[in-house]
């Protein structure tokens, strides 16, 4: 037999809201999820001995759209499958995939004047407590105060295998943590919670750079704290976005390539400042 390579895959998501549906396919059943590929980016690691990691083969990012039903109503979301190879399964937890965000979630509302008005309504569990998703500066994505992505039970517990070559279906997956892979091959789905379109008044934007690197497990410290994130040196690392901004007048999401000034200012200080106007009234 030739030799056999393992691969490891996580999908991380992160909330966009962005049309996927075409009027002619009939609605699908109720719980299906469709996803929509983006190009592939692809690292080969060629001078392994620069970072003393020959034990790994490649890593590679793809962005992808996807649309959930819930009824007869489809929601919307990105994310991106994140993919490295080793040479063999034992190799798999040498590496750890850490996920770095900047940006913001936000809604907004249209009021009669034609005025918008921004507003931050979303929150996640950020190193172990609530945090409003608003990240001016690069900051770890991470529940618990290990940086490695999806950490929460185990660095590698959460990643998945598959009983079928090359498949992601859940009907034939099993997670790492509770049995070795039948081939060296595993992986994460793990989708964020989708948004709805817009009505008339309001609407849910996403405004996010994403920077999803790979590092040596033993380069990333198991505690660490929010606002760290210059631990070790990552193998590679790959940047995409996903900012998409509702256009009232239009009627419909923009593809952005900057992100909006709103995420660029801590919630705490546009509090303050808000605050500091009404005084002066």
């Amino acid at each position: 037999m030739g030799k056999r390579f393992a691969v490891l895959t996580f999908i991380f998501c992160f909330l966009a809201a962005h049309i996927l549906v075409n009027a002619a396919e009939k609605t699908p059943p109720n719980g299906t999820t469709l996803r929509r590929f983006q190009d592939t980016q692809v690292f080969v690691n060629k001078n392994c001995e620069k970072s003393d990691s020959c034990d790994l083969k490649s890593f590679s990012l793809t962005p992808y759209y996807y649309q959930v039903w819930v009824g007869d109503q489809p929601s919307y979301g990105s994310g991106a499958l994140v993919e490295y190879e080793t040479s063999n399964v034992k190799d798999l937890e040498n590496y750890v995939f850490v996920s770095f965000v900047r940006g913001c979630l936000f809604n907004s509302i249209k009021a009669e004047d034609g005025s918008v008005a921004k507003s931050y309504g979303f929150a996640i569990r950020h190193f172990g407590k609530a945090k409003t998703y608003c990240f001016p500066e690069w900051t770890v994505v991470s529940g618990d105060n290990d940086p490695a992505y999806k950490s929460e039970n185990g660095r590698h517990y959460l990643y998945r295998w598959n009983s079928v070559h090359g498949s992601h279906d859940a009907k034939t997956q099993k997670f790492y943590g509770e049995g070795m892979p039948s081939e060296p091959r595993l992986y994460v789905f793990d989708p964020a919670p989708p948004v709805d379109l817009p009505n008339s008044e309001w609407a849910t934007n996403v405004s996010l750079e994403t920077k999803g690197c790979l590092y040596k497990a033993k380069d990333v410290p198991m505690n660490a704290v929010p606002g760290d994130t210059n631990f070790g040196a990552p193998v590679q690392c790959f940047l995409w976005k996903a900012i998409y901004i509702y256009n009232y007048s239009l009627r419909k999401f923009e593809n952005k390539q900057e992100i909006d000034p709103f995420c660029l200012q801590k919630p705490e200080e546009k509090a303050t400042a808000e605050q500091s106007t009404k005084n002066q009234l």
